[in-house]
């Protein structure tokens, strides 16, 4: 078992009754005793939950504000562990996903990890369209989002000042162009990681997709500039 697995949090932000986190902790209780995984909630945990019983003792619960920036970031202050792993409440975390952790990263590493992603069959048969089209953004634009499961060093977390607590969407992407800006290096893993398409199921698979694209936009494209402005400067 590798060092880093000994000193990994895994930070889960929990939104308002949300439940699919039950699963993921099943995934992660092969996780060895040293790790810890800490869900972010934004409110107490709930009365009939027992997660020491019934997760073990590595699985902890802590209240933060609502936002999912302002959530990562209490989870990341709330622990010790050197390195952090961001995971989304309705990702699926399989053996391969943890052996990519257990042999890649490394304590000399300064890069931001991620996944490729992969959609759980709960959704539309397009959302094939949206694996495809993550992975031209991962590996062709280099633009990772959250639900790929960010894996960075704590210090070099703090160091680029974590996750934007006040946008109103995209904070893992605004953090992604923190690394891009600072000249940290961008790692994709061999393995996917899966996560829920039921949001394409419930909204739309258009209409969802379109107001993904059109979000990413409306934030990269000020960054791309500011790229091209610092080319320019002699």
């Amino acid at each position: 078992m590798s060092a880093l697995l000994e000193n990994l949090a895994v930070i889960v932000p929990v939104g308002p009754n949300e439940k699919c986190w039950g699963t993921l902790l099943t995934d992660l209780v092969s996780l060895p005793s040293g790790a810890e995984v800490i869900l972010v909630g934004v409110s107490d945990v709930p009365k009939e939950l027992n997660l020491s019983r019934d997760f073990g003792p590595k699985v902890r619960w802590i209240k933060g504000e609502k936002g999912r920036g302002k959530q990562m970031n209490a989870g990341a202050n709330a622990t010790q562990k050197r390195y952090l792993w961001f995971l989304h409440a309705d990702t699926r975390v399989r053996e391969a996903n943890i052996a990519d952790l257990s042999s890649r990263v490394t304590d000399t590493d300064d890069a931001l990890d991620y996944f490729n992603l992969g959609f759980l069959p709960d959704g539309p048969f397009l959302t094939l369209l949206n694996t495809w089209g993550t992975w031209f953004r991962t590996h062709l634009l280099q633009l990772p989002f959250g639900d790929q499961g960010f894996v960075i060093k704590r210090e070099l977390f703090d160091k680029l000042g974590a996750f934007e607590e006040n946008a109103r969407y995209g904070e893992d992407h605004l953090f992604v162009w923190k690394v891009r800006h600072a000249g940290v290096a961008l790692r994709c893993f061999e393995s996917q990681l899966f996560t829920s398409a039921r949001n394409y199921r419930d909204n739309g698979w258009g209409k969802t997709t379109i107001r993904h694209v059109l979000l990413t936009l409306r934030q990269a494209v000020p960054q791309y500039w500011k790229i091209i402005r610092q080319l320019r400067v002699p």
